[in-house]
């Protein structure tokens, strides 16, 4: 059953709410402490969402204000070394990903069931309603929120 948008808003401030908050209790010592498995140390995962934040922002405000634009790919493997994610402040971008989160959630709860319906071009996937733009996103806050915790265990 799909979701409508008003839950799909909750889930995203309350999956975003409950990112910052894991990001923001890991002790600083272990940010960018090595991991098993070759998993990213969770100061990569932190920069990654806030790469993807930015990402997702972009094809929104890109949906809301033209029309069916081409979306553009996140090549998340590129990030961490070519924008130095061993180099970044982990406080920082959880700052930037709380300021991010509460844009959109601004942006989008201002939204009308129109809005919602307007089409991006995936490049894969043909044309796609920002909604379900958006619920992919929804999914990836939860899923990287419990990265984190998984990391830290």
């Amino acid at each position: 059953m799909s979701q409508t948008p008003a839950e799909l808003l909750a889930a995203y401030k309350s999956n975003g709410k409950e990112f910052a908050e894991v990001a923001a209790s890991i002790p600083a010592a272990d940010l960018n402490k090595a991991m098993p498995g070759g998993e990213w140390p969770p100061a990569f995962v932190i920069h990654h969402m806030v790469d993807a934040e930015l990402h997702f922002a972009t094809r929104y405000l890109h949906i809301l204000t033209s029309d069916k634009p081409t979306i553009i790919n996140f090549a998340e493997e590129a990030y961490p070394d070519r924008t130095h994610y061993s180099q970044r402040s982990a406080a920082e971008s959880i700052a930037l990903y709380k300021s991010i989160h509460a844009v959109i959630e601004n942006i989008l709860e201002n939204a009308s069931e129109s809005d919602w319906e307007r089409k991006g071009v995936h490049f894969e996937l043909g044309e796609i309603p920002m909604k379900q733009f958006f619920a992919k996103a929804v999914g990836h806050n939860a899923e990287h929120a419990q990265q984190l915790r998984d990391l830290m265990a």
